[in-house]
């Protein structure tokens, strides 16, 4: 996952047309970074840092955790992340976080989203993010889902973005 972020981050947000022209009729092959972001070749974007944070979060919290426990670790790492000054942010992520700061809890920080988004918050940024989820419990479809959704309504609080994440 992030070694194809990093090589299609260098691509992002340019048409068919403009890869062809700057890469040549394959497109991009190698790691070259650079990109809107002007990344080092290599560096992956916020979709990879944020899944680690998931990764890393549901290893703290445990497998058998309640979800709130989860949500509760994936968040902290969450909120770390975004304090380190990372290059980009999503908007709906970087509203999110501001929320938390402000409410204290990832339920209160999602209501505010939605509140102020509507339907406007069923961005993908939490799709991009949700593979690790399928790698904790992979012969438990329903923990799967159940977590998915859960950590895609903290910063993306619409029904079906939920379900595109699970």
């Amino acid at each position: 996952m992030a070694c194809g972020d990093a090589l299609g981050a260098t691509t992002e947000f340019m048409s068919a047309a403009e890869i062809r022209d700057r890469y040549g009729p394959d497109g991009v092959r190698d790691l070259v970074g650079g990109g809107w972001l002007h990344l080092p070749p290599g560096s992956a974007t916020d979709d990879t840092a944020m899944a680690l944070c998931v990764a890393e979060g549901i290893a703290a919290a445990g497998r058998d955790a309640p979800l709130p426990a989860i949500v509760d670790a994936v968040g902290e790492r969450f909120v770390r992340w975004h304090e380190s000054r990372p290059p980009d942010v999503g908007a709906t992520v970087a509203r999110a976080v501001h929320a938390f700061a402000r409410h204290g809890t990832w339920n209160a920080a999602s209501a505010d989203v939605a509140a102020a988004l509507g339907e406007r918050a069923a961005g993908n940024g939490a799709l991009m993010r949700t593979l690790p989820v399928s790698l904790f419990w992979p012969n438990d479809p329903g923990r799967t889902v159940a977590v998915s959704r859960a950590l895609s309504r903290m910063t993306h609080p619409v029904p079906h973005a939920e379900w595109c994440s699970a």
